[in-house]
């Protein structure tokens, strides 16, 4: 028996309709379909919606679940970082323009996942950025940034890794981007367009003060500290999460203990 756990934009104009051809899949194949919450939308779309398992049920059936996001890149980040957490593979139904993370356009949605359900795929494992300050923490798929409090200021930020001085910049802010995050934000503010299996992390100074600070990789076991030390900050996990950091208090980012497995077709 197939799961699969899903989790939809309803902004999006063809949501609900394309979760009504999704349910039609599903209950066509005998896959019994989950939701990360209950909410009235997901229970408007789809009648034959279950209750997600406790987290001890979900360990004993695990190996049965796939989950599906449906929007665009914006819902694939936040639904990564829910899987994340509970390590089953996660496939993305493209329902907005932009596609790098969502790349299964709806009208080929049946098509793929009959694939799913038949094994024919493969796993891509992505890498995970963790920030904490003190007892808070934030989980980013893409990115991790840090920029000034107050808008349209510079901020100095010391940066350290693996206990070692690299810079004291000045600048809008700084991205700290995994290889996925590497053709979005940080590629727009100049870094290295990576591969997405290279161990690696990228920062990239965001607008620099001074020409000569420019992005630079990292490995991907590296503890890097991110210290404001001209005002107060703000920080934020894929632009969908953001804590405010007082000045010259540090911020630890590093690969988070989870990973995200992309499901890709050949």
């Amino acid at each position: 028996m197939k799961r699969v756990l899903i989790n939809a934009n309803f902004e999006k104009p063809k949501a609900l309709e394309v979760l009504k051809r999704f349910e039609r899949w599903a209950l066509k194949n005998s896959v019994l379909i989950y939701s990360f919450d209950n909410s009235k939308n997901y229970s408007k779309a789809i009648k034959s919606l279950k209750r997600i398992p406790s987290a001890e049920q979900m360990n004993k059936i695990r190996r049965e679940f796939f989950a599906v996001s449906f929007g665009g890149d914006g819902t694939m980040l936040s639904t990564a970082r829910k899987v994340s957490e509970i390590d089953i593979p996660l496939l993305g139904i493209n329902l907005g323009s932009l596609g790098f993370l969502s790349t299964v356009r709806e009208d080929l949605m049946e098509e793929r996942l009959d694939m799913v359900i038949k094994n024919r795929f493969k796993t891509e494992s992505c890498d995970l950025l963790s920030a904490e300050r003190k007892t808070k923490k934030i989980m980013a798929f893409n990115d991790i940034i840090m920029i000034s409090k107050e808008s349209q200021r510079l901020l100095k930020i010391k940066i350290d890794v693996d206990g070692k001085n690299i810079s004291d910049m000045s600048a809008d802010g700084v991205i700290i981007a995994t290889p996925k995050g590497s053709t979005a934000y940080s590629m727009a503010a100049g870094g290295p367009i990576v591969f997405s299996n290279v161990g690696c992390f990228i920062i990239t100074p965001i607008c620099p003060h001074l020409l000569v600070q420019r992005a630079i990789v990292i490995k991907n076991s590296s503890k890097i500290e991110l210290t404001p030390i001209s005002s107060d900050a703000l920080i934020s996990g894929d632009s969908q999460s953001r804590v405010e950091i007082k000045r010259n208090e540090k911020v630890i980012v590093r690969k988070h203990k989870n990973n995200v497995r992309l499901i890709k077709f050949d």
